[in-house]
């Protein structure tokens, strides 16, 4: 979800077994962002490789389009105890495939012009041309577009430490994936969108007689969408005639189904202004926060802490869009007036998948006999560790609680599962015993040091990481 320019990173650590006191997982990819230093500076860097225009050759290959800005800025902040850094990133593509053809014809009088399995349509009927001539280059309507930030401030006023870090990234590109298919319906594109936002507040004390403490409270903001470029997230409009026609749009629908491809020696073509995009959404949001002591007692260290999180998941697609839209006109095409049995119907024959939302997108929070709620996962942790260090023994023992609450709807017995039933509204699922998972996790580092540069090590641990959130959650419409 959060990405990292390079430029802004101090280094990036790969922890292959990590302590009680680090993380569950057993890896731990970490990155440090730069410190700003007590001068200001600005730096402003670009690259691109434009250095010709599109379907122009140019030693002996073409441009992808791309150019990279990229701004870091560093310095205090009124006084030299509170300090700065932070870098932006604007990079974009005119084709983030990054490929290319040399280019073809499609036309008279190489192929015979019509729709062989449909209307026998000549292309000049379908299409407007007798003739289409695809110019050498890069793959057309494929472009992308992200920004990127990343920014640290430090304050010390010692005995107490505190940092702001934030991360932001927004990102949109076109998905010309099947490009020779769509070539005569560039209009209809899909597009992504993904943004997240990222915030982690964090302190650290160091006290006298050797104690030490810190806190850390996070959170994060995501979400993603695929849709229609024209009628973007008034889905309800994408197989619309009247809107069709309202947009310019040559393809008309009728009775909001699909004409379907046309082709040309029986490979597929999309018709212009064909719909090509189905619609989808999702949003995460996240928010946890961490702690720890820790005190020194000669060679010994000890230190105790714990974290928790919780997040929020909501997850929106309609998988048979000409079935919604169709069953939707069927009763009337007002959304709102619709009763539960109606609205059933439209959730299982546009096999719509709600959760957090509606089945017409809108948010909820709520369950009831038609949608899902939006689904809140839990991670609990708690660990205690020692460190002992002498001049030829270097132990870290330690032992981890971990505990996962997925929120997610199952079967207690997958064997024989168990339902609740419903007279109308057909099977529900159960929430699953397994959706709560809880791990005793110990650990053992342990090196020792003979004479240089001979060294033993032994480790020993137990991990446990959760599954991709993702994954693990499916609505009521895939129980009727």
């Amino acid at each position: 979800m959060i990405r990292f320019i390079p430029e802004a990173l101090d280094r990036i650590t790969l922890n292959t077994v990590p302590g009680a006191s680090e993380n569950s997982a057993v890896a731990l990819l970490q990155h440090r962002l730069q410190r700003g230093g007590g001068d200001f500076r600005v730096s402003l860097k670009a690259e691109t490789d434009r250095f010709t225009s599109n379907y122009n050759e140019r030693l002996g290959t073409f441009s992808y389009g791309y150019f990279n800005t990229l701004l870091t800025a560093e310095g205090k902040i009124l006084q030299d105890n509170i300090r700065f850094f932070a870098a932006g990133e604007r990079r974009s593509f005119d084709d983030h495939y990054r490929k290319f053809w040399d280019g073809f014809r499609i036309g008279y009088p190489k192929f015979t012009l019509e729709d062989e399995f449909f209307t026998g349509q000549t292309l000049q009927e379908v299409v407007g041309t007798e003739e289409l001539v695809v110019s050498p280059g890069n793959i057309p309507e494929a472009a992308s577009l992200r920004y990127t930030m990343n920014g640290l401030i430090t304050a010390d006023y010692s005995p107490l430490k505190l940092r702001l870090v934030s991360a932001l990234n927004w990102h949109e590109e076109q998905q010309n994936s099947t490009p020779i298919r769509n070539m005569f319906n560039l209009e209809r594109t899909p597009e992504q969108k993904q943004s997240a936002g990222f915030i982690s507040l964090q302190a650290d004390y160091s006290g006298s007689r050797d104690w030490q403490g810190n806190l850390q409270f996070d959170y994060l903001r995501s979400s993603e969408k695929t849709f229609d470029p024209v009628f973007e997230d008034n889905f309800l409009f994408y197989l619309d005639s009247l809107a069709t026609v309202e947009r310019g749009l040559n393809y008309v629908p009728e009775s909001g189904t699909f004409h379907g491809d046309f082709y040309i020696h029986r490979f597929p073509f999309s018709r212009p202004g064909e719909l090509q995009a189905t619609y989808s959404k999702s949003e995460e949001n996240y928010w946890g926060f961490s702690g720890a002591v820790q005190k020194k007692f000669g060679d010994h260290q000890l230190k105790l802490g714990g974290a928790f999180q919780r997040r929020t998941l909501r997850q929106f697609s309609i998988n048979s869009l000409g079935q919604y839209m169709g069953i939707l006109q069927e009763f009337g095409g007002d959304p709102g007036s619709l009763n539960e049995a109606e609205l059933l119907r439209v959730r299982n024959g546009g096999d719509v998948r709600t959760i957090g939302y509606d089945v017409f997108g809108n948010e909820i929070n709520k369950s009831d006999e038609v949608q899902d709620a939006p689904r809140h996962p839990q991670k609990y942790s708690l660990f205690l560790e020692e460190r002992f260090q002498s001049q030829s023994v270097l132990l870290n023992l330690g032992i981890r609680y971990g505990s996962f609450a997925s929120d997610a709807l199952g079967f207690s017995d997958p064997v024989n599962p168990e339902f609740k039933r419903d007279s109308f509204y057909g099977f529900n699922p159960l929430p699953s015993s397994l959706a709560s998972q809880s791990f005793i996790l110990p650990r053992l580092k342990a090196e020792f040091f003979a004479d240089e540069p001979l060294s033993f090590q032994f480790r020993f641990g137990k991990f446990a990481q959760q599954p991709r959130l993702r994954d693990l959650y499916t609505s009521r419409a895939y129980f009727p």
